[in-house]
């Protein structure tokens, strides 16, 4: 006779340990997929801030642009450089910022007090800033003057880099101490080396700047001295101005753009943004 596999084959008390069994495992398959299989899918929890790269936000009314590069974080700082510019053209004048962020969560991100630094037309002061909903794609921030309580309001968008070469022409606006230098050219080697370069205002033609890295640059120039100079005077020793540049599309057609940021120890310093 062959194996019996049918219920009706089994004696009274085989079905009744059978049945059990699996009434037990039904209940142990239920009692898992109600804890979710073991695992966790918690809501509501924590996430490093992520913020890096380079940002754009229009602010207030009129052509007012803020553009913003943020340098990849170190044990939860990063640090950051702003151009807030009058007008979008090559002749506005930039307010420069630069100071670091302290990286929250949750996109939150947010100066130590007043630790941020401008440049404004030629005059040094301190700003605070708070942002949120910051992301590698967009942040929102309120950056506020801590002597007169009077704020600026943005919602930056971010923006590429491009990778490209560095050599040839660049023609565009140095700003200076509150001057606007427009017109001035810039030649790079494929180093990212100056090989000539206008004068700044009343400083000499005999400046060296140099790029480094790739995309986001480390800049350096180094000013001679010359009458009426106003970062070295005659006679007196060169002065060094270390900073960031990156390039993105021009808004005019065909072209792409470099921007620049050289400063002093104190936050001082110049800024240039031009073409090619």
């Amino acid at each position: 006779m062959g194996d019996c596999i049918k219920a009706s084959c089994l004696s009274p008390l085989k079905l009744l340990r059978t049945l059990a069994r699996k009434v037990a495992g039904s209940f142990l398959l239920l009692v898992l997929a109600s804890c979710g299989g073991g695992s966790s899918n918690d809501s509501g929890g924590t996430t490093a801030t992520q913020l890096q790269g380079y940002y754009q936000a229009s602010v207030g009314v009129g052509s007012k642009e803020f553009i913003s590069l943020v340098l990849p974080s170190s044990g939860g700082s990063s640090p950051w450089y702003g151009w807030y510019f009058k007008g979008p053209t090559l002749d506005a004048d930039p307010y420069l910022y630069s100071g670091n962020l302290i990286l929250g969560v949750n996109g939150a991100a947010q100066t130590n007090g007043a630790s941020i630094r401008i440049y404004e037309s030629g005059t040094l002061g301190s700003r605070s800033a708070n942002f949120s909903q910051s992301s590698l794609n967009s942040f929102q921030a309120t950056i506020t003057n801590a002597g007169t309580q009077t704020s600026e309001t943005m919602t930056a968008t971010a923006q590429g880099i491009l990778q490209t070469s560095l050599q040839g022409t660049w023609t565009g606006t140095w700003s200076s101490k509150g001057s606007i230098l427009p017109n001035k050219n810039i030649v790079l080697n494929a180093n990212g080396a100056s090989t000539s370069m206008d004068a700044i205002g009343s400083c000499n033609n005999n400046n060296t700047l140099q790029l480094t890295g790739s995309s986001i640059y480390t800049a350096s120039i180094t000013i001679n001295g010359a009458t009426n100079c106003d970062w070295s005077a005659l006679n007196a020793p060169s002065k060094t101005l270390n900073g960031v540049g990156f390039v993105h599309l021009s808004p005019i057609a065909g072209k792409n753009r470099l921007e620049l940021i050289l400063l002093d120890t104190d936050g001082s310093g110049i800024s240039f943004r031009g073409d090619k």
